[in-house]
């Protein structure tokens, strides 16, 4: 994975001399904020370290990213084989870091919604966020204060074209050539960094890390076809939604602040409870308020997919639980949202009696399990169509990809303004938009 990097120093010799030098360097104001990143082989391990002290650590897994215990940093630099520490600002700290401790909120390729469109609704929330640029192995970060990008860092090797503003620069890299058919756009808006649970030390205050008091299961975090993340579940029981207060954060509209439960089973398996959610629990295609997990099997929480995995994953592959805001890195709780005018978000009515609503910065229509209405059928895209809203406010349908039409009151359509009322039909599938504010 290509990071930026504004400064790069060496730390050769023994484990206790790179200690020794990276104390060094935390002691100095010039570089007391930073990461290391230790190369072993397989894995890449990285120790990010804020005001002087230990923060949090993660590992790299070819594409991969894990959150870690920082006591585990220091177990792995023992076989490291080149290892070195890269002073950074505050922001580009907050940006990196928080690839290894969030799930993105939102993951778009820009041939499915323009980086201009997400540029503009993250300006419209006023809220801190980070945006990073994908392309291949390199991640470029966008840091976002009060919804303007602030600052830009690009990846190492890559090349933004040269503009006066920032968001400029950022839309002339995506769009330059035919890079826009291989980059996506990661938004995280939930971006408070607490210290990991082991943080806040000095370098040399680490040993080894006590085990666990319950045997470890793994849960897989998906979101489409990527696994964001492993979570270890080390405990009883655990909660799971967008709230703080629960041991796994999922960041993203469709999760409900306390959205659901999971307990161990003296048979091991899991059993997963609704806690009276928006969104419920999708089990084997059916929504329900209970399910019994075992080992292999998975169930969805709003546009996640939570995986129990048959097997506990290496010690390498362990992910640390999801941490807690903290106003020492950021002061504002960053959130996303559309812009809204008067009256509540539109709502799908479709012909069975099914209601949706359309939030978000974009609704889709598909075969993909993160779309918002789940499509089934031979000629059905995995994106077929999308709702989006327009920088007026209204609410747009567009035919993104597939064989059979998108018609909109019964004529075919490769987009179209709605207005309440108006019946939208998508691969044999008729909804009814209502918006009586629009």
């Amino acid at each position: 994975m290509r990071l930026p990097i504004l400064q790069r120093v060496a730390l050769p010799g023994t484990k206790e001399e790179r200690l020794q030098r990276l104390e060094a360097l935390l002691a100095d104001a010039a570089t007391e904020t930073g990461y290391v990143r230790a190369d072993c082989g397989e894995a890449q391990w990285y120790l990010f370290c804020a005001q002087g002290l230990t923060w949090c650590a993660g590992s790299e897994h070819g594409d991969r990213l894990v959150a870690r215990d920082v006591a585990e940093f220091f177990t792995a630099l023992e076989a490291a084989e080149h290892v070195e520490y890269r002073p950074t600002d505050l922001p580009l700290f907050l940006c990196t870091a928080v690839l290894f401790r969030k799930a993105p909120s939102a993951q778009i390729p820009t041939e499915l919604l323009d980086g201009d469109t997400l540029l503009r609704h993250v300006k419209q929330t006023g809220k801190d966020a980070v945006i990073v640029v994908r392309r291949q192995d390199a991640r470029s970060l966008v840091f976002c204060r009060g919804g303007l990008p602030a600052a830009l860092y690009p990846a190492e090797g890559e090349r933004f074209p040269p503009a006066s503003d920032l968001a400029d620069r950022i839309l002339g890299y995506v769009y330059e050539g035919e890079n826009y058919r291989e980059i996506t756009l990661d938004l995280y808006d939930q971006i408070g960094l607490p210290p990991a649970p082991d943080g806040k030390r000095k370098p040399g205050a680490y040993s080894a890390p006590a085990a666990p008091a319950y045997p470890e299961i793994t849960l897989a975090v998906r979101l489409g076809e990527r696994t964001v993340f492993h979570f270890p579940m080390r405990s009883e029981c655990i909660g799971v939604g967008r709230g703080l207060d629960n041991e796994l954060q999922l960041d993203n509209l469709s999760v409900s602040r306390r959205h659901a439960v999971i307990r161990r089973m003296e048979d091991g398996s899991l059993l997963v409870v609704d806690q009276g959610s928006h969104n419920g629990l999708l089990y084997q295609g059916r929504s329900l308020g209970e399910v019994r997990l075992r080992p292999g099997e998975e169930v969805g929480i709003g546009k996640y997919v939570l995986a129990y995995l048959p097997e506990p994953l290496e010690a390498s592959q362990r992910v640390a639980p999801p941490e807690r805001r903290t106003p020492a890195l950021t002061a504002r709780e960053p959130t996303m949202a559309l812009p809204s005018r008067s009256g509540p978000p539109p709502r799908l009515l479709a012909e069975d009696g099914s209601a949706y609503t359309v939030r978000g910065l974009v609704f889709t229509f598909g075969r993909q399990p993160t779309s918002d209405v789940r499509l089934k059928g031979l000629f059905v895209a995995p994106v077929h169509a999308r709702i989006r809203r327009t920088p007026d406010g209204r609410y747009q349908i567009e035919h993104v990809a597939g064989r059979r039409a998108v018609r909109v009151n019964g004529a075919p359509v490769h987009e179209a303004l709605l207005g309440d009322g108006d019946e939208i039909e998508v691969t044999g599938r008729r909804f009814r938009f209502h918006h009586p504010a629009g």
